[in-house]
């Protein structure tokens, strides 16, 4: 019997073994296929398709003063939108899209001082948002199935948006990748006043012992203001200490002085009239409640909840949150796989930053500042010149490990093969590095 047993088993096992990697093997053929007619299809996205009955079209650019104009002047990048190749039956695509704009319309009813920058007219679709805001705005009225009142197709329809937003390139292709970077760095000012992070006069603290208290890191802030107009605090993303940190410092920073906190994430074309808002009322809309909630409309995805409370506290105390980079740099060194990185991802961050910071400080002549970014934008990092020096304050990183532990002037931070990094020449330099747990 038990021969039969096993003889049976056998041949479930080689019968079930076959379908499934026969299952297999059809789906890499479907994705071959398919990415393959994809790529076909879009070797040439630089002439948007024309306006047809039955399909979404592209916002060019000549609609951008128009939609500008629309919007009454608020703040507001023009997303460009490229619609899917999936054709859509125009009864059903106007059904779908007046109920969009029925939801858009009772936010903005609900939330006057902070309507969303979007528009909808016939088929075309207009968005003053950039692809992590537009994820966020997608979560917040319910694009979404299952939750979705209406058909997937409405779903369909804004994750093809979504996919596209901003370019007329198709992400998967990877040379379609490299014609939007190089497109989008000439957009980026490149003509920056590079100081020497090392040679910054930082006066710094001496601790007989070191926990991390709030009287030490105090006066570590103190440390760093005293000879500069600000400093910049770099982090890994998913770490909660730094947030942490600087959330139950925020009125000390008012104390000594600092008015502004830089963001990396926020684009100042497309958030900053939001968080100016939230600034002035103390409250944020819906919509940038969620955006920081969620780590920058999950740009960050672990700890990512964090942010959003550190900048409430700073909006407390009195201290203005501020963007500093632009929809288009977060499609700047972009990945097939999702995010940016690289080279141009540094390039695109810091260079943008930099006059974003130089106009805020001159329109608030007394203020001081401290500015949150990843520890890779603090000094130079592919031969990047990183915002330490560019700006010509000094740096703090604080990273989340057993520790605690306090150290000064820090080599190659982060980088334990300066060359696999991309610095031939030059120096990752940190001037004060914290690790707490």
């Amino acid at each position: 019997m038990s021969a039969i047993y096993n003889f049976a088993s056998s041949v479930y096992y080689c019968v079930s073994s076959l379908f499934i990697y026969g299952c297999r093997g059809l789906s890499k053929i479907y994705k071959f296929a398919t990415g393959f007619f994809q790529n076909s299809a879009s070797k040439d996205r630089s002439n948007p398709p024309s306006m047809s009955s039955h399909q979404v079209t592209v916002c060019s650019a000549e609609n951008e003063a128009a939609f500008i104009k629309r919007m009454e002047g608020k703040p507001g990048y023009l997303a460009k939108l490229v619609g899917g190749r999936r054709k859509f039956n125009q009864q059903e695509l106007q059904i779908k899209l007046g109920e969009a704009k029925s939801k858009i319309e009772q936010y903005n009813k609900e939330n006057p001082e902070n309507p969303l920058k979007i528009i909808i007219e016939g088929s075309q679709v207009y968005l003053g948002y950039s692809t992590a805001e537009f994820e966020t705005l997608l979560n917040l009225l319910r694009f979404t199935e299952p939750v979705c009142p209406f058909s997937g197709l409405l779903f369909d329809l804004f994750r093809t948006f979504k996919k596209n937003i901003l370019i007329e390139k198709d992400y998967s292709n990877p040379y379609q990748v490299k014609l939007l970077t190089e497109y989008n760095l000439e957009r980026v000012k490149k003509e920056p006043r590079i100081q020497d992070a090392s040679s910054l006069k930082v006066d710094f603290p001496v601790f007989s012992s070191f926990n991390g208290n709030p009287e030490q890191m105090n006066t570590i802030f103190k440390s760093l203001l005293a000879n500069h107009r600000g400093f910049f605090v770099g982090e890994l993303h998913l770490d909660r200490v730094p947030k942490q940190i600087l959330q139950r410092h925020m009125k000390d920073l008012y104390e000594n002085g600092v008015r502004l906190l830089f963001l990396e994430f926020c684009c100042n074309d497309t958030l900053q009239g939001e968080l100016d808002r939230f600034f002035e009322k103390k409250k944020p809309s819906p919509f940038l409640e969620k955006f920081l909630k969620k780590g920058y409309g999950e740009s960050v995805l672990v700890n990512a909840t964090h942010y959003y409370p550190m900048i409430l506290a700073a909006v407390e105390a009195g201290i203005r949150p501020v963007g500093i980079e632009m929809s288009y740099t977060q499609l700047i060194g972009f990945q097939s796989h999702g995010g940016s990185q690289g080279k141009e991802r540094m390039e695109a961050v810091n260079f943008t930053a930099l006059p974003i910071i130089e106009s805020e400080l001159q329109k608030n002549p007394t203020a001081k500042f401290i500015g949150l970014v990843g520890t890779g934008h603090l000094s130079y990092l592919y031969d990047v010149p990183g915002l330490s020096e560019l700006c010509g304050v000094p740096n703090l990183v604080i990273k989340e490990e057993l520790g605690p532990s306090y150290s000064t002037q820090v080599l190659n931070l982060n980088v334990s093969d300066a060359k696999l990094h991309g610095n031939t020449t030059k120096t990752h330099f940190c001037h004060i590095q914290v690790t707490l747990k």
